[in-house]
Protein backbone atom coordinates (compact mmCIF):
# COMPACT_ATOMS: atom_id res chain seq x y z
CA UNK A 1 0.00 0.00 0.00
CA UNK A 2 1.38 3.60 -0.63
CA UNK A 3 0.83 5.98 2.19
CA UNK A 4 2.55 9.48 2.59
CA UNK A 5 1.98 9.79 6.50
CA UNK A 6 2.83 6.09 7.80
CA UNK A 7 5.73 4.68 9.12
CA UNK A 8 7.37 2.92 6.55
CA UNK A 9 10.18 2.95 3.87
CA UNK A 10 10.77 5.02 0.84
CA UNK A 11 11.00 3.15 -2.78
CA UNK A 12 11.78 4.75 -6.21
CA UNK A 13 8.20 5.46 -6.70
CA UNK A 14 5.52 8.86 -6.36
CA UNK A 15 2.34 9.62 -5.46
CA UNK A 16 0.05 12.01 -7.11
CA UNK A 17 -3.09 14.23 -6.15
CA UNK A 18 -4.89 16.76 -7.69
CA UNK A 19 -4.86 15.21 -11.23
CA UNK A 20 -7.71 16.01 -13.49
CA UNK A 21 -10.60 13.47 -13.44
CA UNK A 22 -10.39 12.74 -17.39
CA UNK A 23 -7.21 11.83 -16.91
CA UNK A 24 -6.29 8.73 -18.64
CA UNK A 25 -3.30 6.18 -18.03
CA UNK A 26 -1.58 7.04 -21.42
CA UNK A 27 -1.29 10.81 -19.75
CA UNK A 28 -0.79 10.01 -16.77
CA UNK A 29 2.45 7.62 -17.94
CA UNK A 30 3.10 10.73 -20.65
CA UNK A 31 3.38 13.09 -17.73
CA UNK A 32 5.16 11.49 -15.10
CA UNK A 33 7.35 9.89 -18.05
CA UNK A 34 8.67 13.48 -18.71
CA UNK A 35 11.18 13.00 -15.55
CA UNK A 36 12.23 9.75 -16.28
CA UNK A 37 12.39 6.49 -17.30
CA UNK A 38 9.00 4.22 -15.71
CA UNK A 39 9.67 0.55 -14.54
CA UNK A 40 8.56 -2.62 -15.64
CA UNK A 41 7.28 -5.08 -14.37
CA UNK A 42 10.17 -7.77 -15.09
CA UNK A 43 7.15 -10.52 -15.44
CA UNK A 44 4.27 -8.74 -17.36
CA UNK A 45 6.69 -6.04 -18.77
CA UNK A 46 3.71 -3.48 -18.19
CA UNK A 47 4.69 -0.42 -16.71
CA UNK A 48 4.31 -0.35 -12.42
CA UNK A 49 1.93 2.70 -11.61
CA UNK A 50 -1.87 2.37 -10.56
CA UNK A 51 -4.36 4.91 -11.00
CA UNK A 52 -6.86 4.80 -8.29
CA UNK A 53 -10.72 4.30 -8.70
CA UNK A 54 -13.97 4.79 -6.54
CA UNK A 55 -16.48 1.96 -6.46
CA UNK A 56 -18.08 2.71 -9.91
CA UNK A 57 -14.31 2.73 -11.50
CA UNK A 58 -14.43 6.32 -11.85
CA UNK A 59 -10.95 8.11 -11.65
CA UNK A 60 -10.28 10.02 -7.95
CA UNK A 61 -7.41 12.33 -9.18
CA UNK A 62 -4.62 10.67 -7.18
CA UNK A 63 -2.19 8.11 -9.02
CA UNK A 64 1.04 6.24 -8.22
CA UNK A 65 4.16 5.45 -10.47
CA UNK A 66 7.73 4.11 -10.09
CA UNK A 67 10.11 5.44 -11.88
CA UNK A 68 13.64 3.47 -12.95
CA UNK A 69 16.05 5.65 -11.08
CA UNK A 70 15.40 7.57 -7.68
CA UNK A 71 17.04 10.83 -9.53
CA UNK A 72 13.72 10.95 -11.16
CA UNK A 73 11.69 11.61 -8.12
CA UNK A 74 13.18 14.93 -7.05
CA UNK A 75 13.44 16.54 -10.30
CA UNK A 76 9.03 15.23 -10.92
CA UNK A 77 8.64 16.72 -7.15
CA UNK A 78 10.36 20.19 -8.63
CA UNK A 79 8.38 20.10 -11.72
CA UNK A 80 5.06 19.05 -10.84
CA UNK A 81 4.20 20.10 -7.24
CA UNK A 82 2.13 23.07 -7.18
CA UNK A 83 1.22 23.40 -10.68
CA UNK A 84 -2.26 23.13 -12.30
CA UNK A 85 -3.49 21.33 -15.12
CA UNK A 86 -6.55 21.88 -17.64
CA UNK A 87 -9.47 20.18 -16.17
CA UNK A 88 -7.99 20.00 -12.49
CA UNK A 89 -11.07 22.62 -11.20
CA UNK A 90 -8.36 24.99 -10.15
CA UNK A 91 -6.69 21.76 -7.90
CA UNK A 92 -2.51 22.06 -7.90
CA UNK A 93 -0.93 19.07 -8.30
CA UNK A 94 0.47 17.31 -5.10
CA UNK A 95 3.14 15.56 -5.59
CA UNK A 96 5.61 13.43 -2.94
CA UNK A 97 7.96 10.49 -2.87
CA UNK A 98 5.62 7.32 -1.85
CA UNK A 99 6.07 5.25 0.92
CA UNK A 100 5.38 1.72 1.16
CA UNK A 101 4.47 -0.28 3.85
CA UNK A 102 3.22 -4.07 4.52
CA UNK A 103 -0.05 -5.39 5.37
CA UNK A 104 0.19 -7.60 8.13
CA UNK A 105 3.10 -10.46 9.16
CA UNK A 106 5.38 -11.15 6.42
CA UNK A 107 4.90 -14.70 5.95
CA UNK A 108 7.69 -16.25 3.08
CA UNK A 109 5.72 -19.40 2.61
CA UNK A 110 2.93 -17.42 0.99
CA UNK A 111 5.41 -15.36 -1.57
CA UNK A 112 4.53 -16.75 -4.78
CA UNK A 113 7.52 -19.02 -6.87
CA UNK A 114 8.98 -16.87 -9.96
CA UNK A 115 11.49 -17.64 -12.70
CA UNK A 116 14.78 -16.35 -11.92
CA UNK A 117 14.83 -14.15 -14.84
CA UNK A 118 13.78 -11.00 -12.76
CA UNK A 119 17.08 -10.14 -12.51
CA UNK A 120 18.24 -10.30 -16.13
CA UNK A 121 14.86 -8.39 -17.28
CA UNK A 122 15.84 -5.69 -14.52
CA UNK A 123 19.33 -4.94 -16.02
CA UNK A 124 17.87 -4.52 -19.55
CA UNK A 125 15.71 -1.98 -18.03
CA UNK A 126 18.85 -0.44 -16.12
CA UNK A 127 21.08 -0.62 -19.97
CA UNK A 128 17.96 1.97 -21.40
CA UNK A 129 19.99 4.59 -18.88
CA UNK A 130 23.42 3.23 -19.24
CA UNK A 131 25.48 4.77 -22.72
CA UNK A 132 29.04 3.88 -21.05
CA UNK A 133 31.57 2.91 -23.88
CA UNK A 134 32.35 -0.63 -22.49
CA UNK A 135 35.67 -0.33 -23.19
CA UNK A 136 36.09 3.18 -22.08
CA UNK A 137 34.84 2.51 -18.86
CA UNK A 138 33.59 5.84 -17.60
CA UNK A 139 32.81 7.97 -20.71
CA UNK A 140 28.74 8.46 -21.22
CA UNK A 141 28.86 8.79 -25.09
CA UNK A 142 27.43 6.08 -27.55
CA UNK A 143 29.97 3.73 -29.01
CA UNK A 144 28.69 4.61 -32.69
CA UNK A 145 29.91 8.53 -31.95
CA UNK A 146 33.42 7.33 -32.82
CA UNK A 147 32.28 7.13 -36.04
CA UNK A 148 32.23 10.01 -39.03
CA UNK A 149 30.42 9.71 -42.12
CA UNK A 150 31.63 11.69 -44.95
CA UNK A 151 29.53 12.62 -47.75
CA UNK A 152 30.75 13.56 -51.70
CA UNK A 153 33.95 11.67 -51.33
CA UNK A 154 33.94 10.62 -54.44
CA UNK A 155 31.68 9.43 -57.92
CA UNK A 156 31.34 5.81 -58.02
CA UNK A 157 31.14 6.17 -61.59
CA UNK A 158 35.02 6.55 -61.35
CA UNK A 159 35.21 2.97 -60.22
CA UNK A 160 33.77 1.87 -63.67
CA UNK A 161 36.70 3.00 -65.46
CA UNK A 162 39.13 2.28 -62.74
CA UNK A 163 38.48 0.26 -59.48
CA UNK A 164 42.35 0.24 -57.99
CA UNK A 165 40.80 3.95 -57.53
CA UNK A 166 39.09 2.78 -54.76
CA UNK A 167 42.19 2.09 -52.47
CA UNK A 168 43.59 5.23 -53.53
CA UNK A 169 40.67 7.27 -52.14
CA UNK A 170 40.08 4.82 -49.17
CA UNK A 171 43.95 5.68 -48.52
CA UNK A 172 43.60 8.82 -49.01
CA UNK A 173 41.21 9.40 -46.48
CA UNK A 174 42.88 7.53 -43.87
CA UNK A 175 45.96 8.81 -44.33
CA UNK A 176 44.33 13.00 -43.45
CA UNK A 177 41.98 11.42 -40.91
CA UNK A 178 45.31 9.71 -38.77
CA UNK A 179 46.53 13.73 -38.62
CA UNK A 180 43.51 14.01 -36.36
CA UNK A 181 43.66 11.08 -34.16
CA UNK A 182 44.21 7.06 -34.66
CA UNK A 183 42.17 5.76 -37.03
CA UNK A 184 40.91 1.74 -36.29
CA UNK A 185 38.54 1.21 -39.77
CA UNK A 186 37.90 3.10 -42.73
CA UNK A 187 34.57 1.65 -45.46
CA UNK A 188 34.24 2.92 -48.40
CA UNK A 189 30.73 2.41 -49.65
CA UNK A 190 31.53 2.39 -53.40
CA UNK A 191 27.91 1.41 -54.65
CA UNK A 192 26.55 4.67 -52.84
CA UNK A 193 25.39 7.61 -55.01
CA UNK A 194 26.64 10.42 -52.73
CA UNK A 195 30.42 8.80 -52.20
CA UNK A 196 30.03 7.83 -48.66
CA UNK A 197 32.45 6.68 -46.45
CA UNK A 198 32.75 5.80 -42.75
CA UNK A 199 35.56 6.57 -40.24
CA UNK A 200 35.93 5.04 -37.40
CA UNK A 201 38.09 6.53 -34.80
CA UNK A 202 39.78 5.37 -31.38
CA UNK A 203 37.98 7.76 -28.98
CA UNK A 204 35.61 10.48 -29.34
CA UNK A 205 37.49 13.24 -29.40
CA UNK A 206 38.92 12.39 -32.59
CA UNK A 207 35.73 11.78 -34.06
CA UNK A 208 34.48 15.21 -32.94
CA UNK A 209 37.30 17.54 -33.91
CA UNK A 210 37.24 15.25 -37.71
CA UNK A 211 33.87 16.60 -38.43
CA UNK A 212 34.79 20.45 -37.83
CA UNK A 213 37.87 19.80 -40.03
CA UNK A 214 36.00 17.49 -42.68
CA UNK A 215 32.60 19.25 -43.03
CA UNK A 216 32.63 22.12 -45.72
CA UNK A 217 36.06 20.79 -46.44
CA UNK A 218 37.09 20.49 -50.39
CA UNK A 219 38.44 17.06 -51.20
CA UNK A 220 39.15 15.77 -54.57
CA UNK A 221 37.23 18.56 -56.46
CA UNK A 222 34.40 17.96 -54.25
CA UNK A 223 33.18 20.04 -50.93
CA UNK A 224 32.41 17.07 -47.83
CA UNK A 225 29.81 16.75 -45.36
CA UNK A 226 30.70 15.18 -42.14
CA UNK A 227 28.81 14.18 -39.08
CA UNK A 228 28.98 11.49 -36.38
CA UNK A 229 26.63 8.16 -37.32
CA UNK A 230 23.45 8.35 -35.62
CA UNK A 231 23.93 4.87 -35.24
CA UNK A 232 21.29 3.27 -36.97
CA UNK A 233 21.42 4.51 -40.98
CA UNK A 234 22.47 2.12 -43.15
CA UNK A 235 24.90 3.47 -46.38
CA UNK A 236 25.27 -0.07 -47.89
CA UNK A 237 23.66 -0.12 -51.44
CA UNK A 238 22.23 -3.55 -52.84
CA UNK A 239 22.81 -4.14 -55.78
CA UNK A 240 20.73 -5.18 -59.39
CA UNK A 241 21.35 -8.39 -61.17
CA UNK A 242 23.06 -7.08 -64.26
CA UNK A 243 25.75 -4.69 -62.11
CA UNK A 244 26.00 -8.20 -60.02
CA UNK A 245 27.17 -9.43 -63.37
CA UNK A 246 29.54 -7.06 -64.32
CA UNK A 247 31.29 -7.19 -60.97
CA UNK A 248 31.73 -10.33 -61.15
CA UNK A 249 33.50 -9.83 -64.54
CA UNK A 250 35.06 -7.06 -63.32
CA UNK A 251 36.30 -9.46 -60.46
CA UNK A 252 38.13 -11.74 -62.50
CA UNK A 253 40.02 -9.69 -64.76
CA UNK A 254 41.32 -7.67 -62.09
CA UNK A 255 42.44 -11.25 -60.22
CA UNK A 256 44.53 -12.37 -63.50
CA UNK A 257 41.26 -14.97 -64.70
CA UNK A 258 42.44 -14.35 -68.16
CA UNK A 259 46.28 -13.69 -67.96
CA UNK A 260 46.97 -15.27 -71.19
CA UNK A 261 44.95 -12.40 -73.30
CA UNK A 262 45.65 -9.58 -70.99
CA UNK A 263 49.29 -9.99 -70.33
CA UNK A 264 52.11 -8.16 -68.43
CA UNK A 265 49.55 -4.91 -68.96
CA UNK A 266 46.78 -6.47 -67.14
CA UNK A 267 49.22 -7.55 -64.16
CA UNK A 268 50.25 -4.46 -63.69
CA UNK A 269 46.67 -2.75 -63.27
CA UNK A 270 45.59 -5.39 -60.82
CA UNK A 271 45.29 -3.73 -57.11
CA UNK A 272 46.50 -5.59 -54.30
CA UNK A 273 43.55 -4.50 -52.78
CA UNK A 274 39.65 -5.44 -53.64
CA UNK A 275 36.08 -4.49 -52.59
CA UNK A 276 33.73 -7.45 -52.10
CA UNK A 277 30.16 -6.46 -51.07
CA UNK A 278 30.89 -3.02 -49.50
CA UNK A 279 33.89 -5.12 -47.72
CA UNK A 280 37.73 -4.27 -48.24
CA UNK A 281 39.89 -7.33 -48.85
CA UNK A 282 43.59 -6.74 -48.39
CA UNK A 283 45.75 -9.03 -49.95
CA UNK A 284 49.15 -6.96 -49.13
CA UNK A 285 51.68 -10.14 -48.33
CA UNK A 286 52.32 -13.05 -50.28
CA UNK A 287 51.48 -15.38 -46.73
CA UNK A 288 47.27 -14.26 -47.11
CA UNK A 289 47.13 -14.22 -50.46
CA UNK A 290 45.58 -18.35 -51.04
CA UNK A 291 43.05 -17.28 -47.99
CA UNK A 292 42.11 -14.21 -49.41
CA UNK A 293 41.27 -16.07 -53.32
CA UNK A 294 39.58 -18.51 -51.43
CA UNK A 295 37.07 -15.63 -49.35
CA UNK A 296 37.05 -14.12 -52.77
CA UNK A 297 36.06 -17.30 -54.36
CA UNK A 298 33.25 -17.69 -51.38
CA UNK A 299 32.01 -14.69 -52.10
CA UNK A 300 31.47 -15.56 -55.71
CA UNK A 301 29.71 -18.56 -55.08
CA UNK A 302 27.19 -16.77 -52.27
CA UNK A 303 26.37 -14.78 -54.89
CA UNK A 304 25.39 -16.72 -57.52
CA UNK A 305 28.57 -16.29 -59.91
CA UNK A 306 30.96 -19.20 -61.55
CA UNK A 307 34.16 -19.02 -58.92
CA UNK A 308 36.95 -20.12 -61.64
CA UNK A 309 40.92 -20.23 -60.56
CA UNK A 310 41.23 -17.51 -58.82
CA UNK A 311 45.48 -16.01 -59.83
CA UNK A 312 47.05 -13.02 -57.46
CA UNK A 313 50.50 -11.64 -58.06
Amino acid sequence: AVVSTQSGHYGRGVYVSGLPLDMTSDGFLELLGKYGLIMEDPESEKKKYKMYTDEEGNFKGDAKCCYLKKESIPLAIQMLNGTRMAGSSGKKIKIEQAKFQMKGEFNPKLKPKKKNNKKKKNKKQENLLDWRDRAGGTDLRPKHAKIVIMKYCFDPKEFLEDATMITEIRDDIKEECEKIGPVKKVLLFDRHPHGIVSVKFGIHESAEDAVKAFDKRWFGGKQLEAWLWDGITDYAIEETAMERDARLASWHNFLGDDDEKTGDKADKAKPNRTVVSNKVIEASTDSNKDEIKEEIKEEIKAIGGNAKDIEMS
